[in-house]
């Protein structure tokens, strides 16, 4: 016991001595709609992965689990997942025409009004093939 508290207590030392010299300090994230995306794909695909694994589950195990029928994961799981994309690239689309608006130069102008029709394409597509089902 005492050695598995002198252990700690120098993990901890250890941890301080590097913070100190900016090891282990994390930047701020760049919260970006790109990455956003992505994770929110791996939070899908995860979704996924446990709809399959509760299907070859013990019904008895299913009664003790939440989340587990069949209207909570395909139609509850799409709907959040879908509301939450359609929401990020909706918040884009507003954040290119803003950025649009405030353009200046003909360089500046150029590179955010294609940035805008990226934004608007990629918001129009999602919403003529997603839809939230009740």
């Amino acid at each position: 016991m005492k050695r598995k508290l002198l252990l700690i207590q120098l993990f901890f030392l250890s941890s301080l001595a590097h913070a100190e010299q900016g090891e282990f300090i994390a930047e701020r994230p760049v919260y970006d709609h790109t990455i956003a995306l992505e994770h929110l794909a791996s939070i899908t695909s995860s979704l996924d992965s446990y709809r399959e694994m509760t299907e070859i589950v013990d019904s008895q195990l299913k009664e003790k689990v939440d989340n587990t029928s069949w209207e909570m994961q395909n139609i509850g799981f799409p709907n959040w997942t879908n509301y939450i994309k359609g929401t990020l690239l909706k918040q884009n689309l507003r954040i290119a025409e803003l950025e649009r608006e405030q353009a200046s130069t003909p360089e500046e102008i150029r590179k955010r009004q294609n940035n805008l029709q990226q934004a608007r394409k990629e918001y129009e597509d999602f919403t003529q093939r997603h839809q939230v089902v009740d």
